[in-house]
C-alpha cells in the first residue's frame, strides 16, 4: 500500500522532494480513509511468495521513524522474534507520536 496523504501524493507526482515531505506541516492531511465514506476502496496487490519471504505490515506511526534501508538491515540481521519489540521501542524513542501498529509475516512454505 501507499500512504494516502496529500504530501505523499505530491511526492509521488514529483512536486516535492523526500526531504520536503519529511518537513511538511501538511503530512497528516489524508486523502483516503476507512469509515468516512460508505464504500471502501482498499489497495490490493498479488505477488508470488517464496519460502523465507518476510513481510512487514505497519502503520505510519512505525514507518515514519525508519528509512527503507534501515528496515532492510534490521530484518537481515535481527531474529524475527525480536523485531516487534525492537521496532516499537525504537519508534517510541524517536518520537512515536502516532499509533504504532505492526505485523511481521514469515513465509515458511510457499
Amino acid at each position: 500500500s501507499v500512504d494516502h496523504t496529500w504530501v505523499n501524493e505530491q511526492l509521488r507526482a514529483g512536486y516535492i522532494t523526500e526531504e520536503e515531505a519529511k518537513r511538511s506541516k501538511f503530512k497528516s492531511v489524508i486523502t483516503r480513509s476507512v469509515g468516512y465514506e460508505a464504500e471502501i476502496h482498499a489497495d490490493t496487490h498479488t505477488i508470488p511468495l517464496r519460502s523465507g519471504d518476510v513481510f512487514l505490515m505497519c502503520s505510519d506511526g512505525l514507518s515514519n521513524h525508519f528509512s527503507r534501508q534501515e528496515l532492510e538491515r534490521l530484518f537481515r540481521y535481527t531474529f524475527y522474534s525480536r523485531l516487534p519489540d525492537l521496532l516499537i521501542d525504537t519508534a517510541l524513542s524517536r518520537g512515536g507520536e502516532d499509533n504504532i501498529t505492526l505485523i511481521i509475516c514469515y513465509v515458511a512454505a510457499a
